[in-house]
């Protein structure tokens, strides 16, 4: 997954890689608005910033500044979507880490608070 391909792996979109299409679009500062036309339409609801609607449910995200495999600014463009539909949504940052952060030795000493924040998110809906 840390080589970007993992988007051409589900969709089974290789040639032209639809990965580094998108990257490039992502990296060129487009919005999930503009990358629509880039995916056929086949493979789209295997995408999920694409099939956001207001019947989503409630969401945070937990995520990692420095993400090699899913980007930070994916959470946050997810979130703007969200937003965009009136899905309460929030995003909780672990500043200078990785994809895996949560399962260091130390991840819940360093990162519990974090860590409740969002089981308090998911309690205040039920």
């Amino acid at each position: 997954m840390t080589l970007g391909t993992f988007v051409d792996y589900i969709t089974g979109v290789h040639e032209p890689s639809l990965s580094a299409t998108l990257l490039a679009a992502l990296n060129e500062g487009k919005g999930v608005e503009a990358i629509e036309a880039i995916v056929p339409n086949g493979v789209r609801h295997l995408l999920p910033q694409l099939n956001v609607t207001p019947a989503w449910p409630r969401t945070v995200l937990l995520h990692g500044t420095e993400d090699g495999v899913v980007p930070f600014g994916d959470a946050t463009e997810l979130k703007r979507l969200l937003d965009g539909q009136s899905v309460e949504c929030e995003v909780l940052t672990a500043e200078g880490e990785d994809h895996m952060f949560d399962i260091e030795e130390d991840a819940e000493k360093k990162w519990g608070s974090l860590f409740d924040k969002s089981i308090e998110f998911a309690f205040r809906g039920l």
